[in-house]
């Protein structure tokens, strides 16, 4: 009787658009005449919507389960919410959903939150829902790493048309102290983009982990170079959140359409704002520089449309994840989640700006933000169309090209390339192995 009180008392709170936010042991009583009753409301949220009101039904789920020492807990979940409110609670059924105190509890009990998960899905009649699997670490994945590198090393040095000698001549001049400097701004780059992440969910999440999910990201972009691989960790980490596959899926690509916008806003900007002037040596046109600056992007699009359009494996997978997006698209009516997307890119690519600022005067040389912000955003979307995992290669010629464009003597411009990737691309998996390995000790992933 008291099972089937508590998820009636739930059923009335969610019936008038309240939840509670923060379901425990801690939180639930018995009244002297034996009814149940629902405390500490300071967590509660009004008119508050459907993941909100399922994440609720999963900690009473989880907590009555381990009040209760057989499987009258997932009986009176049954009866209380049926079988189709059992099913949509699944996915919820995350250690991310659940309180500290909670967490605690399943440990102390030795409880195993999947058996849990597995109990409700057999009683609900339906299998609990697929994780996405992680793509691991292997001796291919490592061999690909020092494939790509090879091949950066001979289309860096055919694209910059500067000798590896004269590279290390200016890496033997570099003022250390700038690059420590930059180094320092690296780690906060993963931060902005977190809260960016934050603007493309209606869930629940913590910043937290977040912030270490982007740092995992960093490490998986290098460690297995591959778009799936980082899709099935962004995938995996919202489905512990509660989100089913596609719409996991789908908070990734918001993130992104965003990230490519808020370029795209930067790019014209700086364009037509004059701010920038580029040598880009188009022989044979005779335009003004930020002509040939959007000559450079018409062709960076037309070459982004044609693969997207005639490349199966990359059209494929855009069509889906469009379709995907229109429901998931409710964040951008909230001005705090557009703030969030929007400020969080914002943010990144200028403390990208500033990394590749302090590296250039390591050198000696100077840039305006301006140059660097078109610099960086012009090599993004370069690298971004190109399929190549993260535009090994390809971006530190890009890099080089566009500073010796702003008039950076070239055999500095190459070495300004290199040291910035190195702080950006090739360092930044060092932390970010030991974020992905708490995220996963933390049932996270």
């Amino acid at each position: 009787a008291l099972l089937a009180d508590l998820w009636r008392a739930v059923s009335v709170m969610q019936e008038a658009g309240i939840a509670h936010g923060a379901l425990d042991a801690q939180r639930l009583f018995a009244a002297a005449d034996g009814s149940a009753r629902i405390g500490d409301f300071q967590a509660a949220a009004a008119s508050a919507p459907p993941p909100a009101m399922l994440a609720d039904r999963a900690r009473l789920l989880v907590t009555t389960a381990l009040l209760t020492p057989d499987d009258r807990w997932a009986e009176a979940a049954l009866a209380g919410i049926g079988a189709d409110g059992l099913t949509d609670v699944l996915p919820y059924i995350q250690p991310a959903a659940l309180s500290r105190f909670t967490r605690r509890s399943l440990k102390d009990a030795g409880h195993d939150l999947d058996a849990i998960r597995d109990r409700a899905a057999a009683e609900a009649g339906t299998e609990p829902p697929k994780l996405e699997p992680l793509r691991r670490v292997t001796v291919g994945s490592l061999l690909t790493i020092a494939l790509l590198l090879l091949a950066a090393y001979f289309v860096f040095t055919a694209i910059s048309n500067v000798g590896i000698d004269q590279v290390v001549k200016e890496l033997e001049h570099a003022d250390s102290a700038w690059l420590w400097a930059g180094l320092v701004v690296v780690p906060i780059v993963p931060v902005a983009q977190a809260f960016g992440t934050l603007g493309a969910t209606t869930l629940p999440v913590r910043l937290g982990p977040v912030i270490a999910l982007e740092y995992a990201i960093q490490f998986i972009a290098l460690a297995v170079p591959s778009s799936a691989a980082r899709v099935a960790v962004n995938v995996r980490f919202f489905q512990r959140q509660g989100a089913p596959a596609a719409q996991a899926l789908t908070i990734g690509l918001i993130d992104s359409v965003f990230g490519f916008v808020v370029q795209v806003i930067l790019l014209i900007t700086i364009v037509f704002s004059g701010l920038v002037t580029l040598d880009l040596s188009l022989e044979g046109l005779d335009i003004d520089p930020n002509g040939k600056i959007l000559v450079l992007v018409g062709v960076l699009a037309v070459i982004a449309v044609i693969v997207a359009i005639t490349v199966p494996r990359i059209r494929r997978p855009i069509a889906t994840r469009i379709a995907e997006a229109r429901p998931a698209l409710a964040v951008i009516r909230s001005p705090i989640k557009l703030a969030g997307l929007l400020g969080g890119n914002f943010v990144a690519q200028f403390l990208l700006a500033i990394v590749l600022g302090l590296t250039v005067r390591a050198f000696g040389q100077s840039a305006t933000l301006a140059e660097l912000l078109l610099t960086n955003t012009l090599v993004s979307l370069f690298a971004g169309v190109m399929p190549i995992p993260g535009g090994i290669g390809v971006s530190e010629a890009a890099i080089a090209f566009c500073l010796a464009a702003i008039g950076i003597p070239s055999a500095t411009a190459a070495a300004i390339a290199l040291v910035f990737r190195l702080l950006t691309f090739y360092l930044p998996p060092i932390w970010g192995g030991f974020a992905m390995r708490w995220l996963r000790r933390q049932a996270y992933l």
